[in-house]
């Protein structure tokens, strides 16, 4: 018997992948981790249920070898996804969570699903426009021969469109697509922020939506139901959340044939030559750290999330001990203290005197920290669906070990 249900097969299937968990309790952010196989993933679901919200990459990794040598992933993509967020909330930067007469400005998740179930015109506020543009867009999908499917996020709906798998440039395929359709159908409520984005996570279905509202796990009365292209296409708010009072482990979704994904030449735009061979990047495995103390002492003393999740898998890229080094230096430590810390983290290719050697020399030059922008430009941002829940969003850099400014 297969680990992950029919809609969650064909959705997130393919390993490994990331996966991301809600945190209520901490900085409000998403917890991302990489996932190795079905199994895997089925536990993850199971342990997060009714507690936690849970996200899947919308790409999963390729290892890429070179000579011989494993030198990362490549981001094998086999959808374009669609994002439609209810056109009632506030922006993204506003004060507010909603933005309509009939809502609360601050109301719960949980109170809005189950308002939208008894008033008609709080259903429709929420979910009107959203389904329109999800209809319009499964229509079009159809004509133009694109398997499509649903999942509905309790407030709004992902679209994704199904094709062959491709690890050739994947971002400026999905982008430009992404930006065709929005273009030429006029998506009003597509979200842009987390539409046509290769690194992008977006809600695993069949789980129930939780209201962390006030730092709490409530589950709410909407299941995030998978939905196939027909019932996209003829969708309607009633009929959405008629369908999301129970799962649906066994529909069938995506079983057309797919056709291939192609970059969109007219819909390149402006940056289109930054884009080629995509590298993911690389997101920590489970932590090999058998040193509690060592742990948490990472942690405090980097602050940084995008530094402290990958430090502390088993293989962390390079640029990524070098902002851990410089972090441990600038705090006071000297490098044969920063050194003993580092040789706790249990990582695959530990080296002690290369990794001496390189807390020496970062401590001679005094090298500086990398800010917020740097490490983003660098693709290592942890938070990238939502960079201002970071406690560390803006970080300036240039923190020295002799405590100069650079």
């Amino acid at each position: 018997m297969d680990a992950l249900t029919a809609p969650t097969r064909t959705l997130f299937g393919e390993f490994p992948r990331a996966v991301g968990v809600s945190d209520p309790y901490g900085d409000g952010g998403l917890r991302q981790y990489l996932v190795n196989s079905a199994s895997e993933m089925k536990g993850v679901i199971e342990q997060v249920r009714n507690e936690r919200n849970l996200y899947a990459s919308v790409a999963s990794y390729q290892p890429l070898v070179d000579g011989g040598e494993y030198v990362g992933n490549a981001v094998a993509i086999d959808k374009v996804s669609f994002d439609l967020d209810s056109a009632a909330k506030a922006a993204p930067d506003a004060d507010r969570r909603w933005a309509h007469p009939l809502i609360p400005d601050d109301a719960r998740d949980g109170d809005i699903i189950e308002r939208m179930r008894t008033d008609a015109d709080v259903r429709d506020a929420v979910l009107g426009d959203v389904c329109d543009d999800a209809r319009q867009l499964a229509r079009a999908s159809r004509d133009a021969d694109i398997p499509v499917c649903g999942v509905f996020s309790g407030l709004g709906l992902h679209v994704h469109q199904l094709y062959e798998s491709t690890a050739s440039r994947p971002g400026l395929k999905v982008q430009t697509n992404a930006r065709r359709w929005v273009s030429e159908l006029e998506l009003p409520t597509v979200d842009s922020r987390a539409t046509g984005r290769e690194y992008r996570i977006l809600r695993v279905p069949n789980l129930r939506r939780v209201d962390h509202s006030g730092g709490t796990s409530i589950p709410t009365a909407a299941v995030q139901v998978p939905l196939t292209g027909e019932e996209l296409a003829d969708i309607t708010p009633e009929e959405l959340l008629d369908l999301a009072d129970s799962p649906r482990p066994s529909l069938s979704i995506g079983a057309e044939e797919r056709p291939e994904l192609t970059v969109r030449e007219a819909y390149k735009g402006p940056d289109a030559d930054e884009f080629g061979q995509e590298q993911m990047r690389e997101v920590p495995e489970v932590t090999a750290v058998d040193n509690e103390v060592a742990e948490r002492v990472i942690r405090e003393m980097t602050e940084m999330p995008c530094v402290y999740e990958r430090a502390l898998g088993r293989n962390p890229p390079n640029d990524v001990r070098v902002q851990l080094g410089t972090l441990l230096l600038a705090s006071g430590m000297t490098p044969a203290e920063a050194g003993e810390l580092i040789a706790q983290l249990g990582w695959a290719d530990y080296d002690r005197d290369v990794t001496e050697y390189q807390l020496e020399s970062l401590y001679e030059n005094n090298t500086g920290t990398w800010s917020c922008s740097t490490l983003m430009n660098k693709g290592l941002c942890t938070r990238a669906d939502d960079p201002e829940s970071c406690p560390m969003y803006g970080y300036p850099g240039g923190d020295t070990p002799r405590g100069e400014s650079r």
